[in-house]
């Protein structure tokens, strides 16, 4: 007797002695059955949890025939295969089966081969479905990983047609895939260092490349790329995963540029600080007067105070990005806070033939804020405002009542060229180096995004207004603590 097989099989006969017989000559052939003897029956078997994968079965039953249950079970998706018995003299009848639904039929009387010969077709198209289902759901994995992949995926054949894209490669390039899977290659005008590879692929080599790839509206992407050959349904395709690099390049070049910034940034206060000692040396062996001396000390200290500002925002900014910066907050009297940085402020101005207005009003309320943050937020806005504005122009700081009720809001105009609108975007951005309309001037790409974390880290927020009349104002908010009442409030707090 051979060894079992994993194939069960159901048989429906009403006669009890043809099912004995037919179980016997399964069961030498290594098939495991059960036994049904009517449709209902047959049916109550099937429609329980079970392990049939073939049905044999009589077509002349009593009350309910055995084509009824063949026309039942080819209803249902993924039905096992019926095989019918019938009379030799009724092979119409296994025809008509046949149509209903039925995979196979065997003629009575059988024997052992017969029935061999049934059971191997049936075994083996159970084989192919099997086969078939499994490449389907391979399939239907792969699709699910290629479409979901957070990587752009591109595919094409060996012509440079593209074939097929994911989601992600259709976001990032700005195309739908009908779109896609009608171009080429060629149509993502890819740089001649990825077409010097090309051989390499051919030789089924995988290829790992940096590449600018153009997408839509002009944009271009940096994509690392690792393209592979592979074979599909017989036919060669090569697939091209992507990671998009585009914002860490372009980060890494503002860092670069930030860098060159910031040296030319410490060198030009440095200039300054050594130019205002020879200068200094100069006037005292010529007897200038105490005035002059005074003007070039506050110019030489107010470039050492950049340096000092420009460096503590380098140290800061990530401790404030990061929510770590531990804040003092004090109340403060602002008008006076505003004051004692005039002197600096005003040296600085009259060096660069800028007038510098101060209108804060005396009557605002304590705010309460971390003292050496605002020193350098006003000093940063400040600086910027004197720096880019035009020879006698006007700079001008002022402070009021905010509508929103417990905030004051400090405002910074300047009478310079203005932020391009395509700037204002990205004004408060880390390394975005803004050059007001017509300037060639540019800053580290700190200033402004670290007086956004501080005025933020603090209460308020900060923005830009752009005048009809051009120019720039800067402003931001302070929280308050209490309206100024009189001798109870101590003066300011400094």
């Amino acid at each position: 007797m051979a060894e079992l097989k994993p194939y069960r099989v159901l048989i429906v006969d009403d006669k009890k002695d043809v099912c004995d017989l037919l179980a016997v000559v399964l069961r030498v052939l290594g098939y495991p059955s059960v036994a049904a003897y009517s449709v209902p029956q047959a049916l109550q078997i099937l429609d329980q949890p079970n392990d049939i994968q073939i049905v044999i079965t009589d077509l002349a039953l009593p009350e309910v025939d055995g084509y009824y249950l063949v026309e039942e079970l080819a209803k249902r998706p993924n039905h096992p295969p019926i095989i019918t018995l019938t009379a030799y003299s009724s092979l119409e009848s296994a025809v008509r089966a046949l149509r209903l639904g039925a995979f196979d039929y065997l003629i009575k009387p059988f024997d052992q081969e017969t029935v061999r010969i049934a059971m191997d077709r049936a075994v083996r198209y159970l084989q192919q479905l099997h086969s078939e289902e499994e490449a389907r759901q391979e399939e239907e994995r792969y699709r699910h990983l290629f479409e979901e992949s957070m990587d752009p995926i591109l595919v094409a054949d060996t012509a440079g047609q593209i074939t097929d894209a994911n989601r992600r490669a259709c976001e990032l390039l700005g195309y739908r895939k009908a779109q896609l899977t009608t171009m080429t290659v060629r149509d993502l005008q890819l740089p001649e260092s990825f077409w010097a590879r090309v051989p390499e692929l051919a030789e089924g080599r995988e290829v790992e490349i940096e590449v600018d790839l153009s997408a839509q509206q002009g944009k271009t992407l940096i994509l690392q790329l690792r393209i592979k050959r592979f074979i599909y349904r017989g036919k060669e395709y090569y697939q091209a995963i992507g990671r998009d690099v585009t914002a860490q390049r372009v980060a890494e070049a503002m860092r670069q540029d930030m860098i060159g910034m910031l040296v030319h940034d410490l060198r030009s206060p440095l200039t300054v600080i050594m130019s205002g000692i020879e200068t200094l040396r100069l006037l005292h062996e010529r007897g200038q007067s105490e005035a002059v001396i005074d003007t070039f000390l506050e110019v030489a200290t107010h470039s050492g105070r950049r340096m000092l500002r420009l460096t503590n925002t380098m140290l800061d900014f990530y401790r404030l990005e990061e929510g770590g910066f531990p804040l003092q907050l004090t109340p403060l009297a602002l008008p006076n806070v505003v004051q004692e940085m005039m002197p600096e402020f005003s040296a600085l101005s009259a060096y660069q033939e800028v007038r510098l207005e101060n209108r804060v009003s005396p009557d605002l309320p304590l705010v309460m804020a971390d003292q050496d943050l605002l020193d350098r937020v006003l000093g940063n806005l400040l600086d910027n405002a004197i720096k880019f504005s035009p020879r006698d122009g006007t700079v001008t700081i002022s402070a009021t009542v905010d509508e929103e009720p417990g905030f004051v809001t400090v405002s910074v105009a300047d009478q310079g060229a203005g932020i391009a609108p395509r700037d204002r975007d990205q004004l408060f951005q880390k390394f975005s180096q803004i050059r007001p309309e017509g300037s060639r001037r540019r800053g580290t790409g700190l200033g402004l995004a670290f007086c956004k974390l501080a005025v933020e880290a603090q209460g308020g927020r900060i923005w830009l207004e752009s005048p009809a009349e051009g120019g720039s104002v800067f402003r931001f908010t302070v929280p308050t603590v209490y309206p100024l009442t009189g001798e109870g409030d101590g003066g300011p707090q400094r």
